[in-house]
C-alpha cells in the first residue's frame, strides 16, 4: 500500500496497489493542463524538466482517507479527464479517466519516494 499527501497534509490518501506504470509526461494533454493549473496558482509539481511525473493506478485501488472537502477537480472535454487539484495547498494531485478507470497521480505526492522506474513518454527529440 502507498500514501500520497497534498503538500500542506491535508488531504491523505491510501492507494492499494503499486502503480503500474511511473512516468515523467511532455504531452500537450498534460503540458496545456500544467499552464492552466499553474495560470490559477496551483502548484503543478513540474520535473527539472518542465515535464509531469505521473504514476498510473486503477483508481478502484484509490481511498481518500482525509480531506475529500479539500478535492477540487475540473473536466478536460479531450481527452475526457477530471483533473484534480487540492484547494487547501494549491498544488496538482493527478487526472481520473473514467472510462479508462484509471488514474494519473503526481508522483511527487508519493510516500515512497522512489522513482527510479520512471521512464520520459511524450518528450520529443
Amino acid at each position: 500500500m502507498h500514501q500520497m499527501r497534498c503538500s500542506c497534509g491535508e488531504i491523505e490518501m491510501e492507494i492499494q496497489e503499486s502503480p503500474a506504470l511511473r512516468s515523467v509526461c511532455f504531452c500537450t494533454d498534460c503540458m496545456g493542463t500544467l499552464d492552466t493549473l499553474e495560470s490559477i496558482g496551483v502548484d503543478a509539481l513540474r520535473t527539472e524538466d518542465r515535464g509531469h511525473m505521473t504514476s498510473l493506478v486503477y483508481s478502484d485501488s484509490i481511498r481518500v482517507t482525509r480531506g475529500s472537502d479539500k478535492l477540487a477537480a475540473f473536466y478536460q472535454r479531450k481527452p475526457a479527464s477530471l483533473r484534480m487539484y487540492s484547494t487547501c495547498c494549491q498544488v496538482h494531485l493527478g487526472a481520473y479517466a473514467s472510462g479508462l478507470k484509471v488514474a494519473m497521480l503526481s508522483s511527487a505526492l508519493f510516500d515512497d519516494g522512489d522513482h527510479s522506474d520512471c521512464f520520459k513518454v511524450n518528450a520529443g527529440s
